[in-house]
């Protein structure tokens, strides 16, 4: 439509003034930057310099040249060829025609001068590269395009096959122009990353990479952005946790350095957020959650202890009531040894005694310790006669015995009145004697009669009780037993039988005799017996023990020669007055010539 308009103006040589309010394609140029464009009517990309607008953009049918000097001929602007020397049009519009050399190189436009005014430009010229693509040599080529084109004038190019603006040194490539995908210079350290060139920040990065091309990398090049740098914390135990006090900010991470500042012990590479918590003394927190011991939830139970309810306080736990934790519960102990713990008196130090005579009270000379009572044993050690559980503390004192019944350390017969054939006062503890606290039943010689027998303090009478509850039996005929008051301490320790012998007997004959003793002393004891009529001191016809142990018994076994039809039984022993002794069992019997004594 415009070229409709403008046409006959042209033609006419009557060209408007055109100006800056041509209707353009945007009235908005508030956001761009204006320029001229020029009117192109024969659409050969020349324009005419005499009719432009302003605008951002070229609108329809204007271009940016204005050199056409005939904007009506497509056939005539710059570098159009002028073949023709009989011609007399201007076709390239370089103010020449016909048969003119207007830049007398030698050469007419109508004979091939491509530009007539340039003495340069001219068939005869040689292509050399320019920035302006000039066809020196007038063959319609110009630089690359034109296979004749002087090689020294060529430009080297390298690759940039990352299209950063920086080449690779390794490839490249000669030429007039520089091509596409190459650069001027071969200053790329890396072609394959586009982020990596001399005009590039260096930053921190895994890889350590020359990102400036500067020949150093991450922390070796002071010229690292800061904001990429790292801070790393001392991890002076070793454990990979560091210690949030003492820092460096780096890229690499420094020797002794980690990432992490989660270390509560750095001193300690058993201490970190990843051990495990475990009991200890110190209640020290392992994992580093702010909590140690019992108030962490997470603490290896395979390291809690075992206690045991202590309920009664002896010191001895339950072994049926345990708590498993770090620390010590109240109330609880390291052992399981109480077997009763609801009784503080009972635990493995208890102390239990023998009650042979089953009334409750034991002897303080037979005991054991440890928790639990066996059968036969009590907690109690005041029994004075752990064989006769009639005696005991809880028993009363009873004159018709001659011990001490209710084990209160006095004879319950001291002071007892006798009469009649036994007539006499008793007074405990004066006899010069062996002291029969505990005489033992033996089976009688002859008529089984069983006697209890008590010594008088002068040794010179004897009672017999009417009813035996401990008795000493006498064999053959013996009713009573008394003192013999000897010559010599020896003889003061001896129990006699003044009436009661041994009888039936011939003098001359030969008799078995056999004496079971049982020493109740603490000591060893010799026993020596005597069976005469007539007694006298180390008398030939003596039986001697051998020494017996205390607490055991020794029988007197051997043969004598009665000298009368009666022989008493003497007693005696080498030890002070008032040795304990049993008298378990003697028997005689006749032996025929040649035979064997036998109880």
């Amino acid at each position: 439509m415009l070229s409709t308009l403008l046409l006959p103006l042209l033609m006419s040589g009557c060209l408007p003034t055109i100006v800056d309010d041509w209707p353009s394609d945007s009235d908005d140029t508030s956001s761009c930057s204006e320029q001229s464009w020029y009117i192109d009517v024969d659409g050969d990309g020349y324009g005419d310099a005499d009719v432009a607008i302003e605008d951002c953009t070229p609108p329809s049918g204007y271009v940016a040249d204005a050199t056409d000097c005939n904007d009506n001929d497509a056939h005539i602007h710059p570098g159009a060829r002028e073949d023709d020397c009989q011609d007399d049009t201007d076709y390239n519009c370089d103010g020449s025609f016909g048969e003119v050399d207007q830049d007398d190189d030698g050469y007419l436009a109508c004979e091939g001068d491509c530009n007539d005014d340039d003495v340069s430009v001219n068939p005869d010229a040689t292509e050399v590269c320019d920035d302006a693509d000039v066809d020196e040599d007038c063959n319609g080529l110009a630089d690359d395009d034109d296979g004749g084109v002087d090689a020294s004038t060529l430009s080297t190019f390298y690759a940039d096959a990352d299209g950063d603006s920086y080449g690779n040194e390794y490839y490249s490539a000669t030429a007039c122009d520089q091509p596409e995908g190459y650069a001027t210079n071969t200053d790329d350290c890396d072609d394959n990353a586009a982020g990596i060139h001399p005009d590039a920040t260096e930053v921190c990065d895994d890889l350590d990479v020359d990102e400036n091309c500067n020949g150093l990398a991450d922390d070796d090049d002071s010229g690292v952005d800061s904001s990429t740098l790292s801070t790393f914390y001392a991890d002076a135990d070793g454990d990979s946790y560091g210690n949030e006090l003492y820092t460096l900010t780096t890229c690499n991470e420094p020797d002794s350095y980690v990432a992490s500042d989660e270390d509560c012990n750095d001193e300690d590479a058993s201490i970190n957020p990843a051990a495990i918590e475990v009991c200890d003394d110190l209640d020290v927190d392992e994992d580093c959650n702010g909590l140690a011991d019992d108030d962490d939830g997470g603490v290896d139970a395979s390291t809690f202890f075992d206690w045991y309810l202590d309920d009664d306080g002896d010191g001895y736990g339950d072994p049926d009531t345990s708590a498993s934790t770090c620390s010590q519960p109240e109330g609880y102990e390291t052992n399981a040894d109480d077997c009763d713990d609801t009784d503080a008196e009972v635990n493995p130090n208890s102390v239990w005694y023998v009650d042979g005579d089953s009334d409750g009270y034991g002897d303080s000379d037979s005991s054991l310790v440890q928790c639990e009572q066996l059968s036969g044993y009590v907690a109690d050690d005041t029994d004075c006669l752990d064989d006769e559980s009639s005696v005991n503390p809880g028993a009363s004192a009873d004159e018709a015995t001659v011990w001490d019944t209710n084990c209160d350390g006095t004879d319950d017969r001291d002071g007892a009145t006798f009469t009649g054939s036994n007539e006499g006062t008793w007074t405990a503890g004066s006899a010069n004697l062996i002291d029969e606290d505990d005489w033992e039943t033996v089976s009688t010689f002859t008529d089984g009669t069983d006697w209890e027998v008590y010594v008088s303090s002068d040794g010179t009478s004897a009672v017999a009780a009417s009813s035996a509850t401990y008795v000493d039996v006498l064999v053959g005929d013996f009713t009573t037993m008394n003192a013999l008051q000897g010559s010599g301490s020896f003889y003061d320790d001896c129990i006699i039988s003044p009436s009661g012998a041994i009888s039936g007997l011939t003098s001359g004959e030969t008799y078995g005799f056999v004496m079971q003793i049982r020493n109740e002393e603490s000591s060893e004891v010799t026993f020596y017996v005597y069976l005469t009529s007539g007694y006298e001191e180390d008398s030939p016809s003596a039986f001697e023990t051998e020494d017996v142990p205390a607490v055991s018994e020794e029988t007197v076994n051997g043969v004598f020669e009665a000298t009368a039809s009666e022989e008493q039984v003497i007693l005696c022993s080498n030890q002070s007055a008032d040795d304990q002794v049993h008298i378990t069992h003697v028997s005689v019997h006749e032996i025929a010539s040649g035979g064997d004594t036998g109880s």
